[in-house]
């Protein structure tokens, strides 16, 4: 089980395929080794671009393959803190599960996602061609 804080956005329209790939671009930059995983069926993709974010309305983003198989294995524990960001969509809501929202990377990621949302920006424009 997942501890620590919630911290939820309002979509303001997004679509959840684009708000679940947004947080899974940006937990990316701070993590280049993501490995994603559909939270509701257990299926891990092999990339970003694998992923059905069209089908998806929970979603795990692991720092990297170890985070995912000690999650797996453990649970939360000390050793895994601020490895995963849990992202579930409901009703035009972003929530994001957290263990520290203010801890490195979590801060960073949480940044970012504020100000995509509050921007408005469309799916993807903010990407670096």
């Amino acid at each position: 089980m997942i501890g620590g804080s919630d911290v939820v956005f309002d979509l303001g329209g997004m679509d959840a395929s684009a708000a679940l790939a947004s947080v899974a671009r940006i937990a990316q930059r701070s993590w280049p080794d993501a490995v994603l995983v559909d939270a509701e069926r257990g299926r891990r993709f092999s990339s970003y671009t694998a992923a059905e974010f069209g089908t998806l309305h929970e979603i795990f983003v692991f720092r990297d393959e170890a985070a995912r198989h000690t999650w797996e294995e453990l649970g939360a524990s000390d050793d895994n803190m601020n490895t995963i960001v849990y992202a579930i969509v409901r009703d035009d809501v972003l929530t994001l599960v957290l263990e520290d929202p203010r801890a490195a990377p979590m801060a960073s990621i949480v940044s970012a996602l504020d100000g995509l949302f509050h921007s408005g920006a469309p799916w993807q424009s903010w990407r670096a061609a």
